[in-house]
């Protein structure tokens, strides 16, 4: 009888299953986040296990081969797995192994420069963070860098829709981008009789044929006078320059496109810009 009992447990024992060594989960490294963030689990074990239970640290829980959990709030947290074959349980726990960041908060202001130029495009963005933990900026126009500092100053080459970024970058390596799209329609006055006037220093005619222009000087000045022509969105297509020797010049306009439409002509004895368009001369 004392040897039946003694063989019956030793079959009771044989009857335990075992785990492998290798019961693991994936991701196979702590991860670190920025901001509400998906987790995707997956059980590794070399064995067919009938039950998995998930414990994700932040109160909730879960049930399944491969689940996938949303941390919402800053934190660090430990993730524990627990299987089942049969009636038998094993598990693994991964103290600190999910850290989560808050993402930055991203904002930005801009105001126009009060500058004396024929187009005034050039604008001044400024990043606007409610503390003092952005440790890097990144402006882009159009996905071109343009600025790392958290003031940037740019000047559109041109009237049209542009995409203005920003991405910051908090002391926790967690970054959040803003995108804002601005409208660029600045157009010139013409000031028709502006080169009319006997007082102006220069003068502004087309010729008979209205494919020349030419620039003359009115008064003995010695000084450069610098000729800049743009087209009807404000693009730069040309420069030129009267030298201080000379009073006249002439630019041929078959040289320049079609939409030519604004000359600017200044120098230093100019307290603003002269604006004139051809088509009115």
């Amino acid at each position: 009888m004392k040897t039946l009992i003694v063989l019956t447990t030793l079959l009771s024992v044989a009857l335990q299953p075992t785990f492998s060594k290798t019961l693991d989960f994936s991701p196979n490294h702590s991860v670190v986040l920025c901001g509400p963030t998906n987790v995707y689990f997956v059980c590794q074990s070399s064995q067919t296990v009938h039950n998995i239970w998930w414990d994700f640290g932040d109160g909730f829980t879960d049930v399944g081969t491969n689940p996938v959990h949303q941390y919402t709030e800053p934190g660090v947290y430990d993730v524990k797995m627990v299987v089942e074959l049969n009636g038998v349980k094993d598990s693994v726990i991964k103290t600190a192994f999910v850290t989560l960041h808050n993402l930055p908060v991203v904002s930005f202001s801009y105001t126009k420069e009060q500058l004396q130029t024929l187009y005034n495009r050039t604008f001044t963005y400024t990043g606007t963070t409610p503390n003092d933990s952005i440790a890097a900026y990144r402006w882009k126009v159009d996905g071109t860098l343009v600025s790392l500092t958290r003031k940037c100053k740019f000047t559109f080459p041109a009237n049209g829709l542009y995409l203005v970024s920003l991405e910051v970058t908090n002391l926790s390596g967690c970054s959040k981008v803003l995108d804002s799209a601005i409208n660029i329609n600045d157009s010139p006055i013409p000031q028709t009789a502006l080169l009319e006037t006997e007082n102006q220093p220069y003068q502004c005619k087309l010729s008979p044929e209205g494919n020349k222009l030419m620039i003359e000087r009115s008064q003995n000045l010695s000084e450069v006078l610098t000729v800049r022509l743009f087209d009807i969105t404000g693009k730069l297509l040309n420069q030129y320059a009267l030298a201080a020797s000379s009073n006249q010049m002439y630019i041929d306009l078959n040289n320049e496109v079609p939409t030519l439409l604004v000359v600017e002509l200044s120098s230093q004895s100019f307290e603003s810009v002269l604006k004139i368009d051809p088509r009115y001369l």
